[in-house]
């Protein structure tokens, strides 16, 4: 994956992967508009329309292609992939991100991460 500069997403369409801080396996799927305003990244979320907080200035984020490796790691490479495709067809861009909330119209993808980076992770 080649990491992307945030300024560099801006107007493309974005899937961000949400990863609680307190349970690395609770993980959400959204997607939108990246929006760059100069000093953090927000994303316009389709589901809800709300814009969410993806990067406060200096804070830190995985931003990449979404190439089409990246998408079927995504999509086949998770128990979720029925959720997952659609949402990654749809996308530019994958975004990796802390969640310090849960944003409106979220879709659980627990351990997707996980399973997508290393192929024969088992849950515990």
């Amino acid at each position: 994956m080649t990491h992307l500069d945030s300024q560099l997403v801006h107007g493309r369409r974005l899937l961000a992967i949400f990863i609680s801080p307190g349970d690395p396996e609770d993980q959400y799927a959204i997607t939108g508009i990246a929006r760059w305003d100069g000093a953090a990244l927000w994303l316009q979320s389709d589901q809800s329309g709300e814009s969410l907080l993806l990067t406060k200035p200096g804070g830190r984020l995985i931003l990449s292609e979404l190439t089409a490796a990246v998408r079927v790691a995504l999509a086949q490479g998770s128990e979720h992939e029925a959720v997952l495709a659609p949402l990654a067809s749809n996308a530019d861009c994958l975004a990796v991100a802390r969640l310090d909330r849960l944003p409106a119209g979220a879709i659980a993808v627990p351990r997707t991460i996980s399973q997508a980076i290393v192929p024969d992770w088992q849950a515990k």
